[in-house]
């Protein structure tokens, strides 16, 4: 085969091409092997925050239900939410997580700060010695927070398929365990609170009716004074 000047020149054209694509190819896939793996040691850090976090709100309503049942014997009383986990906000590899889930990592912070705002604010509304504190509320509250720092570090190491702290995984059981009693606890509470309530106003309903009774035009009227 005799190649003319054309021949050479569509040669040329077509391995300058090629050699542009295989270029392109060794830079560009290096670049994003090290984006990915930036990407995943976040993941990873991050996950190992939030299962660290979620553990010291377990030991945080551990020592609050012991308190309480042992009338502040054992424990301590802190219905507050834990600190949240510090992130590294400022880290590029950030860009490649999912979106979604870094919006559910950087809510937690304001959210637990919020919670803990409420539960305070609660605090400076006690009266006198008698009041006691909302422990529904504080206990609900970090039993939450707890739960979803658990499912964040699940969920962050799912996304790189890291291996999850496997006693991590009893703790939550665990957790589970004790928060499905507290939540029939406090619905035992509330039926016995609203079986007292009733109680009382069938009890003292003749009382007041007789003291205020109700007149033909449906108003309420003082009794007459005794003659």
């Amino acid at each position: 085969m005799v190649w003319t000047f054309w021949d050479f020149v569509a040669f040329a054209g077509s391995a300058g091409v090629i050699s542009a694509i295989i270029s392109a190819i060794f830079t560009l896939f290096p670049a994003r092997y090290e984006r990915t793996r930036k990407a995943r040691m976040l993941a990873m850090k991050t996950g190992i925050q939030f299962e660290a976090y979620f553990r010291a709100c377990v030991d945080n309503i551990t020592s609050t239900h012991n308190h309480i049942s042992s009338s502040g014997h054992v424990g301590e009383f802190n219905l507050l939410i834990p600190t949240p986990p510090k992130l590294a906000v400022e880290d590029a590899a950030w860009s490649d997580i999912d979106h979604a889930l870094a919006r559910r990592a950087f809510g937690f912070g304001p959210w637990v700060e919020y919670e803990n705002d409420g539960i305070s604010a609660g605090f400076e509304d006690l009266m006198g010695p008698d009041d006691e504190p909302d422990e529904v509320r504080g206990l609900s509250a970090q039993y939450k927070a707890a739960l979803d720092a658990y499912a964040l570090s699940v969920d962050f190491f799912n996304a790189y398929k890291i291996k999850k702290i496997e006693h991590s995984e009893s703790t939550f059981e665990y957790l589970k365990l004790r928060k499905a009693r507290f939540d029939e606890q406090v619905q035992k509470d509330k039926e016995a609170e609203r079986a007292f309530d009733e109680a009382n106003l069938k009890q003292f309903t003749p009382f007041y009716s007789a003291l205020h009774p109700v007149g033909t035009d449906g108003q309420v009227h003082p009794a007459p004074p005794p003659a």
